[in-house]
């Protein structure tokens, strides 16, 4: 800025003394030349070093975002293989077991559940269906069984896995939720998209309880059809 300066000043010499300036007043306009053209590039130089501040941060913002939503949707996604581990082993039990139960207590078969190998990486719709039938199934056996002392070995094996599994549930429900709202507040939604970052879907099965949850899903979908019928959508 100084070596600027220094060069500009013979050419305002040069033009001072053409307009007829006093020699005596020429250090002075040059001085004053000086100052006023010091601030404004002290100005431009502050304002450019503002822009640069604030492009560091939202550089910093968006990178240090980015790195928590992708580790929060990796870490819900190793919830969910949690949940989908316990089921596993569920299931696998249930194959070793459930002609037994059958045949002690005339159980409805449900071959077609225990032999699927439908396993999905993330919650899915059709997987809770799947999963609500089962739950539906060992409530079933839990009924037969209340009372009776057979099968007592069965009944205790199943509750833990019901508890374990409500309990990966509520965590991995937990931190999708969290994962839900980060992901989708301005300006992260920005930086969801860009990486594809897609909203988690809860988990609604509840172990041990008997429900409906096929049922309330589609009659809750012919609802939401019927009003936007209604209202012309």
């Amino acid at each position: 800025m100084s070596i600027l300066i220094i060069e500009l000043t013979p050419w305002i010499q040069v033009f001072l003394l053409a307009v007829d300036f006093q020699e005596e007043d020429l250090g002075e306009v040059i001085i004053n030349i000086n100052i006023i053209f010091n601030r404004k590039m002290k100005k431009v130089v502050l304002f450019v070093l503002i822009l640069l501040g604030l492009f560091f941060l939202i550089k910093l913002y968006v990178s240090n975002m980015e790195d928590k939503l992708l580790s929060k949707s990796e870490m819900v996604r190793e919830l969910w293989i949690d949940v989908v581990e316990n089921d596993k082993n569920k299931v696998y039990f249930l194959r070793k077991n459930h002609h037994q139960i059958d045949s002690l207590h005339s159980m409805e078969e449900i071959d077609t559940i225990l032999n699927s190998n439908y396993f999905p990486d993330k919650c899915e719709i059709n997987y809770e269906f799947k999963q609500s039938r089962l739950n539906n199934y060992t409530c079933k056996v839990y009924e037969k069984y209340k009372k009776k002392r057979v099968g007592s070995k069965i009944l205790f094996e199943l509750k833990k896995f019901d508890s374990i599994g409500n309990e990966r549930i509520e965590l991995y429900n937990h931190e999708a939720r969290e994962f839900n709202t980060s992901a989708s507040s301005f300006p992260n939604i920005i930086i969801s998209r860009r990486n594809k970052l897609r909203r988690k879907d809860l988990c609604k099965v509840k172990y041990g309880v008997y429900s409906e949850l096929e049922n309330d899903y589609h009659e809750a979908m012919e609802w939401m059809l019927k009003k936007e019928r209604e209202k012309g959508l």
